[in-house]
């Protein structure tokens, strides 16, 4: 699903970008994917 980055602001008033997965973003997903798996054998991914 493909949808276009929007900001949002989040209950506290920070504002939030929601951006659609992109090769430029590639490392840093992964990062982020390796660090919550590391955190909780109770993922659905596994």
């Amino acid at each position: 699903m493909k949808f276009e980055e929007r900001e949002i602001t989040l209950k506290d008033g920070r504002k939030c970008i929601l951006k659609p997965n992109s090769p430029e973003y590639a490392e840093q997903m992964i990062e982020y994917l390796n660090k919550t798996s590391a955190e909780t054998p109770y993922l659905l991914r596994y």
